[in-house]
């Protein structure tokens, strides 16, 4: 994950991820304690009323009839369950004339059964009178029972409690769940006056609630993250865009052509146009560095370049005036030598800038590459006998590319003759022309028997004047400028030289030339 913009996006989504987990899940926490308050409201509102209808006195027959106009079909189908004991006297008042009921054995006596009764003593604490009058004082009737004309509640009573304060002080009230007949239950006990009053429901509506909630988070959560990621990405790609433009830019920028610019939009944020103004900065001060490293090489080859061409002709007149087998004549080549080593090296450095500055002349013609190949060959050939080589040519036929053939074989030629003078005595080189499989490309070929490459020069080979050999540098002839000067050429044709491999058996190169290429080609 090397990508800026898979990065930022998956930055995005692990935050939004974190927030809305951190959120779901104190979001299913307030819900669940919602929903179990409304389950216990709907168990303690009816308790409440049941308590205040009980009493000494209290016609048992009609609070059971109100219990069942109110809750019979909850009662009936198993999702309610109510009982009132009366612990003053030891036994159950409601259900009527039934035995204690499973489900409350489930539930610890010591919150309905084991309770002490003390009635209150002393001045003015004696047992309240809770006769129908008294009960009316503290509650209205029952909804729909009761009630003038049987039309709904009746007129509430002067000084009656308000609707949600249903719980005053002296009723203790107690809370649970409960495991019954493979099922939960959600429980009250609501204790007073000597009476506790318990309901339980049961709680699959609460679960199944809490099921969707889940669900809902399950379902939600990744399809959420799914968007914000898309949605990440889009706004990265957007914030990052004019990267493109800048990388853009930058890759048509190379030695051959500084002047182009990367150009700041209208309306581009501050930070890029400010990246891009320290970038074209940048690219003013190495153009005006390498125009004077350019023009200078080039000026400095052009002026050696007349008064060699003097000291060569000079010493070839003197030369044919020296006496034979004088010492003189030693001398004067021995000089000779040197000077066309130094003219070649200004060739050669004149050759790499102009391709440098791109004012090396390029013309790309249709050319036969086996023929060349072949004529480059027959150079080798001369070159391997001088040396006791063996030449190993592998050439396909009608292999043709759009090519300077004079540049190219120069760069061929600087190739065979480094493969000829680093070589072993007695060894080989191979020169290989044929297309590639995968790309419309030619691969050309030179390696010989030489002993490598020492593994810390593979990467300096192609810098100018570098020898890996430097004890030998006199020996061999040469000066370091061959294998870059081939590398430029073949960067000028729109190909590529590589060093593919560099043992003590074996040191080969490769070049990849484009079958159909111009000079407009990118």
């Amino acid at each position: 994950m090397r990508s800026f913009r898979t990065k930022l996006s998956f930055l995005l989504v692990l935050v939004a991820a974190t927030v809305i987990v951190a959120f779901g899940i104190s979001g299913t926490v307030v819900t669940r304690k919602l929903l179990l308050r409304s389950v216990d409201l709907q168990l303690t509102v009816p308790a409440d009323r049941i308590l205040r209808e009980m009493h000494p006195r209290a016609n048992l027959t009609r609070v059971s009839r109100n219990i069942q106009i109110i809750h019979g079909e909850e009662l009936e189908n198993g999702s309610l369950s109510l009982a009132v004991w009366n612990y003053r006297d030891g036994e159950l008042s409601l259900p009527i004339g039934e035995e204690t009921p499973l489900w409350l054995e489930s539930i610890d006596a010591a919150i309905w059964k084991d309770r002490p009764f003390e009635p209150p003593t002393g001045p003015g604490k004696g047992p309240k009178s809770l006769g129908p009058d008294g009960l009316d004082d503290l509650l209205p009737p029952p909804l729909g029972l009761d009630s003038p004309k049987g039309k709904g509640p009746g007129p509430r009573p002067s000084g009656a409690l308000p609707p949600h304060d249903f719980l005053p002080s002296e009723i203790d009230q107690t809370y649970g769940f409960v495991e019954f007949d493979s099922s939960s239950w959600r429980f009250c006990a609501l204790a007073s006056r000597g009476y506790t009053v318990i309901i339980a429901r049961e709680l699959s509506g609460y679960r199944g609630e809490m099921r969707r909630v889940l669900s809902l988070l399950f379902v939600a959560t990744p399809l959420a993250l799914v968007l914000i990621g898309l949605g990440g990405y889009f706004v990265a790609n957007r914030a990052i865009a004019p990267l493109g433009s800048i990388v853009q830019t930058a890759d048509s920028i190379s030695a051959r052509d500084l002047r182009e610019r990367i150009p700041i939009e209208r309306g581009e944020s501050e930070e890029f146009a400010e990246l891009i103004r320290v970038l074209n900065g940048m690219i003013n001060r190495l153009e005006r560095g390498f125009s004077h490293a350019t023009r200078f090489s080039s000026d400095v080859s052009h002026e050696l370049k007349t008064p060699i061409t003097i000291m060569q002709v000079e010493l070839d007149s003197a030369i044919k005036s020296a006496p034979p087998d004088s010492p003189a004549l030693g001398s004067l080549q021995s000089i000779d030598r040197e000077v066309a080593r130094l003219k070649s090296i200004i060739s050669s450095l004149m050759l790499l800038s102009q391709a440098e500055s791109g004012r090396l002349e390029v013309n790309f013609e249709k050319a036969s590459l086996t023929d060349l190949i072949n004529d480059l060959i027959e150079d080798a050939e001369i070159l391997c006998e001088a040396e006791s080589l063996e030449l190993r040519p592998e050439v396909s036929a009608d292999i043709e590319v759009s090519t300077d053939a004079g540049l190219l074989n120069q760069a061929l030629l600087n190739l065979v003759s480094n493969a000829v003078k680093y070589n072993s005595p007695g060894g080989w080189v191979r020169i290989s022309l044929q297309k590639a499989d995968s790309a419309p490309e030619a691969l050309i070929q030179i390696s010989n028997s030489g002993p490598g490459i020492p593994e810390g020069e593979t990467d300096l080979i192609f810098e100018r004047f570098h020898r890996v050999d430097k004890s030998r540098s006199r020996e061999v002839d040469g000066f370091g400028l061959g294998l870059s000067l081939a590398e430029e050429i073949a960067s000028i044709l729109r190909g590529e030289l590589r060093l593919l491999e560099a043992t003590k058996t074996q040191t080969l190169f490769e070049l990849r030339l484009p079958l159909n290429c111009s000079a407009d080609f990118h």
